[in-house]
C-alpha cells in the first residue's frame, strides 16, 4: 500500500492576513480530499478535523488548533492499535465534548485515562467512551464555567492517572464540578462526606471510581 503524505505551508504576513485566510481553507480542502484518496478509513477522522476547524478566523488560530489536534491524535493514538479504532475514538471524543459543551480536549484526556485502565478491568472501548460520556455530563449537571469544567476535566483526567482520587484532585473536583463527585457518590450508595472520608483513606482507586460511574450512568442520564 503506497501511503500519501501531504504537507501544509501556511505563511503568515500581516498585510494580507485575508488572502492567507482563502489559502489555508483551499489546502484543508485539498489535504481532506488527499485524505480520502488514500484510505477510506481516514475519512472520519479528517471529518473531525473540518468540523473543528470550522469559525477559524485567523492563520495563527489555524495553527493553534492543529497543533491541538494533533496533540489529541497522539494522545489517542497510545490507547488504540488501529485506524479504525483510532477513528472511533475520534469521533466518540468529539461526539461527547459536543454534546456535554465541554472542551475536546479535556476529554480526550479523561478518555486516554479510562483506556488506560481498560484491559486491567475488562472494559473495551466501548464501554471507555459511555464512561467519558458520564463523567462529562456529570460536570455538565454542575453549572461550571468553561474553564472551570476543563479544570475538573484534567484534574479527574490526573486522578485516573495515579490510580487514586483523593487530595487536591478530590478538592479542586469537589469545587469547580460537584457533579462528578455526586455521581461518583450515588454510584457507591454514599454521601459527599462519606465520599470525602473514602477520599482522605485513599479508598478511591480508579478501578472503585470506574464502577461507581458505570453504576450512576441512569441517573446522570436522566
Amino acid at each position: 500500500m503506497t501511503v500519501q503524505q501531504s504537507t501544509l505551508v501556511i505563511t503568515v504576513n500581516a498585510r494580507n492576513a485575508q488572502r492567507d485566510i482563502e489559502r489555508l481553507d483551499r489546502s484543508l480542502l485539498d489535504l481532506g480530499t488527499q485524505g480520502d484518496r488514500t484510505s477510506r478509513s481516514m475519512g472520519s477522522s479528517m471529518s473531525s478535523l473540518a468540523t473543528y476547524m470550522a469559525g477559524v478566523l485567523t492563520v495563527a488560530t489555524a495553527i493553534s488548533k492543529v497543533d491541538a489536534y494533533t496533540s489529541m491524535q497522539n494522545r489517542l493514538k497510545l490507547v488504540t492499535a488501529t485506524q479504525k479504532e483510532l477513528n472511533q475514538a475520534t469521533n466518540d471524543t468529539f461526539a461527547i465534548a459536543q454534546r456535554t459543551a465541554q472542551a475536546w480536549d479535556g476529554v480526550v484526556q479523561v478518555y486516554q485515562r479510562f483506556a488506560d485502565n481498560a484491559k486491567v478491568l475488562g472494559i473495551n472501548l466501548k464501554q471507555v467512551a459511555s464512561l467519558t460520556d458520564t463523567v462529562s455530563k456529570s460536570i455538565a449537571i454542575s453549572g461550571a464555567s468553561a474553564a472551570s469544567a476543563e479544570a475538573a476535566l484534567v484534574q479527574f483526567g490526573q486522578a485516573l492517572a495515579s490510580g487514586v482520587l483523593r487530595g487536591e484532585e478530590f478538592n479542586s473536583i469537589s469545587e469547580q464540578a460537584s457533579g462528578l463527585l455526586k455521581a461518583i457518590a450515588t454510584g457507591l450508595g454514599v454521601n459527599i462526606g462519606e465520599l470525602r472520608a473514602m477520599a482522605n483513606q485513599g479508598k478511591l482507586t480508579a478501578d472503585v471510581v470506574i464502577k461507581s460511574l458505570d453504576k450512576a450512568k441512569g441517573s446522570v442520564d436522566n
